[in-house]
């Protein structure tokens, strides 16, 4: 009795720190013009007012966007410094409803929608578990662990649009496990937000359960459509200029070291290598990733929750370019991990339930001190979690060593 109070004193605890660093942090970033204007939202928000001013047309206009951020942050941009608007014109229509002249009062209308797309996140992945194997209390444990996880406060300070992606994928894995495939590729279409995402996601439904793939080739379609008939052909030869503008120069900024994928490593151990270079490593990587993983799945008999989560976890490495906020993709091999750790009954349902609580106390000492352990801290996750997704009976060896630890510690 005595462990499940500890144990559950130590989730609260968690919980309500997690809440408390993320209000005290979030207050003091709108408060602070430097960080608020530095925040990427900017790049939303410049598509949002040129939407309403000057119509989807121009949204990708790179001398209206430098004007837009101008009179947000009191001075003019050069193109390197532009916090460039490049995300699918889909988006925008929904940027548009919040945004107006005042921009702290757009911010914090944006904040509101991305707290109901974590909402939305969070009930749709609880609903992913088997049913019956958690009491009321877990359940509500780990959807609000969920909910403050962290890499998605990264995301929510940075006003990015990412909750959009773990929609895609939260939306996929619940319809996949249902054995709704067309349903579940409709949800994935959602993860164009990021088209380097997508790639890697939908290909491998090309050699297994292809009715999902026709789902997302349908709702990819419906959402090409929609974006073509907003920019219409002048705004789509912006948006290609935009593009080539920000992935020519991409490499040269300091977030490009800032990335949790194989060019982020490079970039943080190599950095003295020409650019071709890592464009030829890092496509080529992604190339290998993409056909690893179907000549994979073309060997298993079928799919299911254990090859959704490597395929995300593999997929946050090969991906060409993702920033820490991406990260909140976590969240779907970690539910799979859950997942397969219940149906299985390896793990106590009460030991389950603090896995993203304690993902995110995990991962925040990474950003002490001069941040060497945010990269670290991470990996250790990916690689756990990658792990027991593989070889889940192996929890049984910690668990079984851990007790008889434990009773020697009694003794």
């Amino acid at each position: 009795m005595t462990k499940i109070n500890f144990r559950r004193i130590f989730i609260l605890a968690g919980l309500g720190s997690l809440a408390l660093v993320y209000a005290i942090l979030w207050i003091r970033m709108i408060a602070t013009q430097e960080q608020r204007v530095g925040a990427d939202f900017i790049g939303h928000y410049t598509a949002g007012r040129l939407a309403r001013s000057d119509g989807y047309t121009n949204i990708y206009n790179i001398v209206k966007q430098q004007a837009i951020q101008a009179q947000v942050v009191g001075f003019t941009f050069d193109e390197s410094q532009t916090g460039y608007f490049t995300h699918p014109p889909f988006i925008v229509p929904l940027v548009s409803l919040i945004t107006s002249g005042n921009y702290v009062a757009s911010f914090l209308r944006w904040t509101l929608i991305l707290l109901a797309f974590n909402v939305i996140c969070s009930i749709l992945l609880v609903r992913t578990l088997p049913p019956g194997y958690f009491c009321k209390s877990e359940l509500w444990i780990i959807g609000l662990g969920t909910f403050l996880f962290f890499p998605t406060f990264s995301g929510l300070m940075n006003g990015q649009d990412s909750l959009l992606l773990l929609l895609g994928t939260a939306l996929l894995l619940h319809e996949m496990l249902n054995h709704r495939d067309l349903r579940a590729g409709l949800g994935l279409s959602l993860v164009t937000i990021r088209p380097q995402m997508a790639i890697i996601w939908a290909i491998p439904f090309l050699v297994k359960r292809r009715k999902i793939l026709w789902g997302f080739v349908i709702g990819g379609a419906v959402l090409v459509i929609i974006s073509l008939a907003l920019i219409q052909v002048n705004g789509l030869l912006d948006y290609i200029k935009i593009l080539r503008v920000v992935e020519s120069g991409m490499w040269d900024h300091p977030h490009a070291v800032d990335m949790p994928t194989i060019s982020g490593i490079l970039r943080r151990n190599f950095s003295a290598l020409d650019q071709s270079i890592y464009r030829s490593i890092m496509w080529g990587g992604f190339a290998a990733g993409v056909s690893g993983i179907c000549i994979w799945w073309a060997r298993v008999k079928e799919i299911n929750e254990q090859h959704i989560g490597l395929l995300c976890l593999l997929g946050l490495l090969f991906v060409p370019y993702a920033h820490y906020h991406e990260l909140t993709m976590l969240l779907i091999p970690a539910f799979c991990l859950m997942r397969l750790f219940a149906r299985k009954n390896l793990v106590s349902s009460s030991n389950l339930a603090m896995i993203p609580v304690a993902l995110s106390l995990l991962m925040m000492p990474g950003f002490l001190g001069s941040g060497g352990l945010k990269y670290p801290l991470t990996y250790l996750i990916m690689v756990l979690l990658g792990y027991f997704l593989l070889f889940p009976e192996k929890i049984l060896l910690i668990t079984k060593k851990a007790d008889q630890l434990s009773g020697k510690q009694a003794k």
